[in-house]
């Protein structure tokens, strides 16, 4: 296995046996027009022909992709491309570009993988035959390689603190101000006779289109990057994890929070529905309704027994999605 990347990549994310090869440098991701810079997309060529691969699996979205991508056909290699949203999430800048640069991509590879059934039905009834479209889950842990053991020996001594914890960058189409309402409406409506739990906000951005008014008391905002040691305390010690999205598509959160035993609290959004037993190994409600998600709180932290018990099928779910991904995985490339 090689990997062909930027030669900013997170080192400390991939295992050493990877051979890796860094033939670009790059300032962003996504579909920006830094990514058609001519030279740049000739030393990627140029990395994979030196390479001569069998097969290319391309994971993440750049523009220039479309152009890799009949390269590589007309050289007769196999190409798989993973699709991570078929739909722009809200406040993108891109837009409909993306619905136009998925269209390129699905007409020009041998198979495409998505994480979420609902996806791979919708691309079949696009026209692409069901035997080039595979779904697995969305699983990987947002720790590197190198902290890997940690992240096992923590997940085996994990607590349920008096926390909620929401996890990410605060952007706009992951309804951070639904939460903070929910959260105003629990601490209300919440036991007189306990302590409600607070509400963790663990990640970079800003919370002025979001949130006009000061934050409610009992929240916690951390507002810089979580490195790998900060995000084990976190996950270890929360009693459960919020996703409140207004859309998307899908979230490794899920698969994190279950690692460690936490139940989750989201919305139904893109194929979240599909990682989450609905009263099994978590809460599922409506999108932006601060009230309904105010309500699964109350439940969930009504007592701990619950949140072992959710978590416990959470971690339950994880393993046997690992194993049927690694299954496959393998097919997908064999």
């Amino acid at each position: 296995v090689f990997l062909v990347t930027t030669v900013d990549y997170p080192r400390d994310r991939y295992s050493p046996a990877i051979s890796v090869r860094t033939p670009l440098k790059t300032s962003n991701t996504g579909l920006s027009l830094e990514s058609l810079r001519n030279m740049r997309l000739a030393a990627v060529r140029s990395a994979l022909e030196d390479l001569q691969p069998d097969i290319v699996h391309i994971t993440g979205p750049y523009l220039w992709n479309v152009f890799v991508v009949w390269w590589l056909r007309r050289r007769g290699i196999l190409v798989i491309h993973t699709l991570h949203d078929l739909d722009p999430h809200k406040g993108a800048v891109y837009g409909r570009l993306l619905h136009v640069w998925n269209r390129l991509i699905t007409q020009s590879v041998d198979k495409i993988l998505v994480h979420g059934e609902v996806y791979r039905q919708r691309l079949i009834q696009k026209g692409l035959s069901a035997d080039s479209v595979v779904t697995t889950p969305l699983l990987h842990l947002f720790v590197g390689f190198t902290n890997q053991s940690v992240a096992r020996d923590t997940a085996l001594e994990t607590s349920f603190g008096n926390k909620i914890l929401f996890f990410g960058r605060m952007e706009e189409y992951k309804g951070v101000e639904v939460l903070l309402e929910a959260y105003r409406l629990m601490r209300s409506q919440f036991d007189p006779e306990r302590a409600p739990p607070v509400l963790v906000l663990a990640g970079t951005g800003t919370l002025r289109g979001n949130w006009s008014a000061q934050l409610p008391p009992g929240v916690e905002w951390r507002d810089h990057l979580i490195n790998d040691s900060e995000a084990l305390e976190l996950f270890s010690t929360c009693g459960l994890v919020v996703l409140p999205y207004v859309d998307g598509t899908q979230s490794a959160l899920i698969a994190s929070a279950y690692y460690f035993n936490k139940p989750v609290v989201t919305t139904n959004v893109g194929a979240f529905a599909e990682y989450v037993g609905q009263g099994t190994t978590g809460l599922i409600v409506d999108p932006g309704d601060p009230e309904a998600i105010s309500r699964a709180f109350i439940k969930m932290f009504a007592d701990e027994s619950i949140l072992r018990t959710m978590g416990s099928a959470g971690r339950q779910w994880y393993d046997n999605q690992r194993d049927k991904e690694i299954i496959s995985l393998m097919d997908l490339y064999s």
